[in-house]
């Protein structure tokens, strides 16, 4: 507070610090322009950057002295900004790091910065029970990743990272002992892969849109291709593969309740003489999704997914509405597995 302020406008003047969204929609601008990343090749100045992005010289003059006021950016000699150490971090870098997870979400105009960007929807997701991408871009993630081409799709999600906490699944399945598996809404075919490596089934289909099962085509190229099949579809909408067991991995976070019975419900129908189905999602912690705020990690997750925190007896709820009873259940640190089956299956 300064000599002689009122304690009140003090208040006021940290509120407003708290709510103003100049800032954030200014760093948002200068990091989705490349801004950071051509500064940090050579300095330069509001015109020259302007014109290097085909920008309005005068509105980014505004930003970059917004930005030099918060010690983004510096201001030299003949007006060429240079960057801080605060701007040096909004620069891309290609390998996975805090850095890159940062940047990648102020990116404005891709899938994690619009997801990110979402949360300006807040009052409508609060009152709607929506995601924000769905309340600000009139359109749920999925919908977004079906519109991307192969190379956005494989540098959002080409990386061969292995199902968190596998052991959960790995001991149902086993028990269960299924010939062929249908692996649904599979992403990059990383639980095929760990169903086919561990040899916990003989087949495993394959079933995602495009693009993303021509990316699990690419993840699994090292896998026996016998043993596995793709098949493009909507596991809400189109016929699904014939399997002994099917599995849901990480999938029903995405989807509200009554989409969750309906999709439990057609993988009811298509299973055959003993249909079961496999659910199993991620224990995300409260705070999980921030880095760095587990209070706005929270509000974000509920911003990003649909139902991201399901317990085992909510999932075995949805299961009872769709006519599935559960078999068995397994649970880790991370991880929660639930085994159903058609409530005229043979016990």
């Amino acid at each position: 507070m300064s000599d002689g302020e009122p304690a009140e406008l003090d208040v006021v003047r940290r509120l407003h610090a708290l709510t103003d969204l100049v800032t954030p929609m200014a760093l948002r601008t200068f990091v989705s322009l490349g801004l950071p990343d051509h500064l940090r090749d050579r300095p330069g100045t509001a015109a020259e950057l302007a014109e290097l992005t085909s920008c309005n010289a005068r509105i980014l003059t505004g930003i970059l002295e917004h930005l030099a006021s918060r010690e983004v950016v510096r201001a030299g000699p003949g007006g060429r900004y240079t960057l801080t150490a605060l701007g040096r971090a909004a620069c891309s870098t290609p390998a996975p790091s805090p850095q890159s997870w940062l940047v990648d979400s102020l990116r404005l105009g891709t899938l994690t910065g619009d997801v990110n960007h979402s949360v300006v929807a807040l009052l409508d997701v609060v009152r709607s029970g929506r995601t924000g991408l769905e309340e600000h871009h009139g359109e749920p993630v999925w919908s977004r990743v079906a519109r991307m081409d192969l190379d956005q799709t494989r540098a959002l999600f080409g990386h061969r990272n292995p199902v968190v906490e596998f052991g959960p699944i790995e001991k149902l399945v086993r028990a269960y002992a299924p010939r062929t598996v249908c692996d649904l809404g599979a992403g990059t075919g990383r639980l095929a892969r760990e169903l086919l490596t561990r040899r916990l089934c003989s087949h495993c289909h394959v079933v995602d849109l495009e693009p993303m099962i021509s990316l699990a085509d690419e993840m699994l190229d090292d896998i026996d291709h016998r043993s596995y099949s793709l098949h493009e579809a909507d596991f809400m909408t189109d016929p699904l593969p014939a399997a002994d067991l099917y599995v849901l991995c990480d999938i029903l976070a995405d989807w509200p309740d009554d989409d969750a019975i309906h999709l439990l419900g057609v993988v009811r129908k298509a299973a055959g003489v003993r249909p079961a189905v496999l659910v199993t999602q991620l224990i995300l912690p409260g705070g999980a999704g921030d880095l760095f705020d587990p209070t706005a990690g929270r509000v974000r997750l509920d911003i990003e997914m649909a139902r991201p925190a399901r317990t085992v007896e909510e999932v075995c709820a949805l299961g009872a509405a769709a006519g599935l009873r559960v078999v068995s259940t397994e649970a880790a640190q991370h991880r929660s597995a639930v085994l159903l089956e058609s409530e005229s299956a043979t016990p």
